[in-house]
């Protein structure tokens, strides 16, 4: 999320009015931005199976902390893509999870437990973001957020914008770590956007490595990025297939 006032957006007759902003952009600014969109697509993958929002099904229950374990894998900033990636389903929306890389368990119901490393990084972004367009806001905030006065203003955003972005064809293309620490990653969530200038757009996040698993860093303002969505191009981007090599 960003200071709507500020924000760009590479797409058709698309905009922001100073009404809304005190509201979440990435779900408010979304459900404005996806009715300007009318031509869906479908992600590069293998055939996605529905299940319901919560929890994943692949995972297992963890009640603690430190307790994932899960192994840290590749630190490069393009790292391949598992062969156990797979596309779970909710909502008419689809997203990728891998057995490897996260989310591996659960934590009171939402999956959990994504690698140390720049791809359980954009898997934990991957989501963050459909989980805030397919469950109750207030919630996925509570688990995957680290506290902090922002945290509390985001909880308060609206929910239930997974209809829309179903609807208008937004899906999930890939992704690109701009940073990577194992304590903080800087990363973007690339998402394939119908009618926009290029045909995507980039959601900017910054995590945070905190209890055993990443979390996400709010703004005080309540924001979850700072600046303006990135319109990247192929190429400029890791695609979820089930190989980049």
């Amino acid at each position: 999320m960003l200071n709507p006032i500020k924000r760009a957006w590479n797409s058709k007759g698309a905009g922001i009015t100073a009404g809304i902003v005190l509201a979440l952009v990435l779900l408010v600014v979304i459900v404005a931005i996806v009715a300007s969109f009318v031509a869906p697509t479908k992600p590069e993958a293998q055939a996605p199976q529905e299940s319901p929002a919560l929890p994943s099904p692949t995972a297992e229950p963890t009640n603690g902390v430190g307790t994932c374990n899960v192994p840290e894998g590749e630190t490069s900033l393009r790292p391949k893509i598992p062969t156990d990636l797979r596309w779970e389903a909710s909502q008419g929306l689809t997203w990728p999870v891998s057995a490897s890389a996260g989310p591996t368990k659960t934590r009171g119901g939402y999956p959990a437990c994504f690698a140390r490393s720049p791809l359980g990084a954009a898997l934990f972004g991957t989501t963050l973001t459909y989980r805030m367009w397919t469950g109750p806001v207030s919630q996925v905030v509570d688990v995957y957020a680290i506290d902090s006065p922002g945290k509390k203003i985001l909880q308060k955003s609206p929910s239930g914008v997974a209809q829309k972005v179903s609807e208008q064809g937004w899906t999930s293309a890939g992704f690109i770590v701009d940073s990577f620490t194992p304590e903080e990653a800087q990363i973007t969530v690339v998402l394939s956007t119908p009618n926009s200038q290029t045909g995507y757009t980039g959601l900017p996040y910054t995590v945070v490595w905190k209890d055993s698993d990443w979390r996400l860093k709010v703004l005080d303002s309540g924001a979850t990025w700072a600046g303006s969505p990135s319109a990247p191009v192929k190429g400029q981007f890791v695609e979820w297939k089930p190989t980049n090599g």
